[in-house]
């Protein structure tokens, strides 16, 4: 069961890293052809946390992982895993730039929240490295510190998506709006969710409290890694759909806009 579960979340990861990285290499060329900064904060949002964060630091994860139940360690292994947390916490940082700037510009709260996770999140993650985290990958203080910041600030992109999608739906439905635009806002909140659930199950081994060698611990990670591997899919699934929606999807709401200039 184990061995099952373990081979969809690397499905699952790798699919996620290559489609968060195609998908912000597309952002941040739209950007340079439109000269606007929204895109670019997100696509190398999504290229440093997911991409080239989150899949190159499971490598070098799993790598020590496997060293460490040998009794061994390499120095190359704990590099790549440096590699990825910086990649991920830089990432973070232009999401929640990008957070502030669409959705609170000019907003003081909103940049007082900013600075604070970005500064709990750099703060705790250097407590667990200086403390020697990345090379006995058990979770420390300064990881559930640094977690604070990096399990909630998809909640903060999904809540702001939310709001956002609920006020051009309502505009939509006068003809205001385009209904695929809105249907956007959408799909960015349910990714967000689903970032957050793989953030936060991910991490359910260590609160179970079970020796995760024994029999139980097995189920519980097997349990963890499937729910992991489910919601990376989702995530994936959702910006696949909200950058590269395929012609039918997008004649669904064309069909939809031009009902609502039928009725006007």
């Amino acid at each position: 069961m184990v061995e099952i579960a373990g081979a969809l979340y690397l499905f699952a990861t790798a699919s996620f890293a290559v489609i968060s990285i195609v998908v912000g290499m597309r952002l941040v060329s739209l950007s340079r052809r439109t000269g606007q900064w929204p895109e670019r904060l997100l696509g190398i949002g999504v290229m440093s946390t997911a991409g080239f964060g989150y899949g190159v630091m499971m490598v070098g994860v799993l790598g020590n992982r496997a060293l460490l139940a040998k009794g061994e360690s390499s120095l190359f292994f704990l590099g790549v895993t440096l590699a990825g947390w910086l990649f991920h916490n830089v990432g973070v940082l232009f999401m929640l730039r990008f957070v502030v700037s669409v959705f609170r510009p000019g907003v003081v709260w909103a940049r007082a929240l900013e600075v604070m996770m970005a500064t709990v999140l750099w703060g705790g993650w250097l407590v667990y490295m200086l403390t020697g985290g990345l090379g006995s990958l058990a979770p420390t203080a300064g990881y559930w510190v640094a977690f604070s910041a990096i399990g909630t600030y998809p909640l903060w992109i999904a809540a702001e998506s939310f709001a956002y999608y609920h006020t051009m739906r309502r505009r939509a439905a006068i003809g205001l709006a385009d209904p695929l635009v809105c249907n956007r806002f959408l799909l960015w909140g349910l990714a967000a969710l689903c970032t957050a659930a793989s953030i936060w199950l991910v991490n359910v081994p260590f609160w179970s409290g079970v020796d995760l060698h024994s029999v139980e611990g097995e189920a519980v990670t097997a349990a963890s890694m499937l729910g992991t591997a489910a919601f990376g899919i989702g995530t994936v699934l959702m910006y696949w759909l909200t950058f590269f929606p395929p012609a039918s999807y997008r004649a669904r709401f064309a069909r939809l806009d031009k009902s609502d200039e039928t009725i006007g």
